[in-house]
């Protein structure tokens, strides 16, 4: 290197240097430096912002299941806050506004203040959770408060696309069941698409993936109601059975309930919706725009 002259590229000694890497600390052209925000390598960014190699795989089942797992455990701790702060007020609602009893007007009233709750609550909960999701398959350090403030600052493009699926699904049921469930697995992605997918409309980011892999959606979508719903009506069953033999009071029971339901659905549930999302973007050739976080949080490498 002559007198006045920059670093040169590590791999490429006719190439200046724009930045060494973070991680490794090389020296990288253009050609070499694949992130720039810290920068990073060709060989170390794989590591560092797709640590479960998820981005760069095509949708297989075994490996989708085996991440979201991962996925799930490294989180567990946010996780299961996020759980118990959304299941507490949940139950003492129920406790406060539904009365006891298995007629169908309680069951009803009680299906009404939880679905109300969910929407403009709940809702909030599961998003956070899916960032903090994202945050970590990308590498990312993401608070508790963090991924709380994704989840609010995204409820009304949440909330807007459950009602529209919903209000899909429900049209298509007025048909015949079998056109319900085709239109369920077409929009299965949708709460995905909501956060990771700014760029586009949720629904129409989901029918997108499904289409022309209907069948492989469809076989994963009874994979994963398998895994989440059956262990969870399992527990149900016997949460209401301990119930009623031990007469225990009926916030704690509720509280348990709630927990149980909410970690199947949010926390299990979307780990692999959100894994299969990004593998299928893979598997169908479509491009996988950058996730728009309201706050960057950090690479866990910086």
């Amino acid at each position: 290197m002559t007198e006045g002259e920059g670093p040169r590229c590590a791999l490429h000694f006719d190439a200046p240097s724009l930045a060494p890497c973070q991680r490794c600390g090389r020296f990288c052209c253009q050609t070499c430096l694949v992130e720039r925000e810290p920068p990073l390598c060709s060989a170390c960014a794989p590591s560092v912002v797709d640590p479960y190699g998820i981005h760069a795989r095509a949708f297989e089942l075994v490996p989708a299941f085996v991440a979201a797992f991962k996925l799930v455990l490294a989180e567990l701790p946010n996780l299961l806050a996020l759980v118990v702060i959304f299941a507490l007020p949940s139950a003492a609602l129920q406790v406060a506004l539904v009365g006891t009893g298995d007629d169908l007007k309680t069951v009803s009233t009680s299906i009404r203040i939880g679905t109300f709750y969910e929407f403009f609550v709940g809702l909030v909960g599961a998003q956070a959770m899916l960032a903090l999701f994202i945050a970590r398959s990308q590498g990312r350090r993401l608070s508790l408060g963090a991924a709380l403030n994704e989840g609010v600052q995204n409820w009304r493009r949440a909330a807007g696309a459950r009602f529209r699926a919903g209000l899909t699904i429900f049209a298509f049921a007025l048909l015949l069941v079998l056109p319900a469930f085709w239109k369920m697995t077409m929009l299965m992605f949708s709460s995905i698409a909501v956060l990771r997918s700014h760029d586009r409309d949720a629904l129409d980011a989901s029918e997108q993936l499904v289409r022309g892999r209907f069948g492989l959606c469809f076989g994963f979508a009874l994979a994963a109601i398998g895994v989440c719903y059956v262990p969870m009506f399992i527990g149900l069953t016997i949460i209401g059975v301990l119930s009623e033999a031990l007469t225990l009071p009926r916030f704690p029971m509720e509280f348990v309930t709630d927990v149980v339901d909410r970690f199947s659905q949010d926390v299990a549930m979307a780990s692999l919706l959100y894994v299969a999302y990004v593998m299928l973007h893979r598997t169908a050739g479509i491009e996988l725009a950058p996730m728009r976080w309201h706050r960057v949080p950090p690479l866990s490498g910086e």
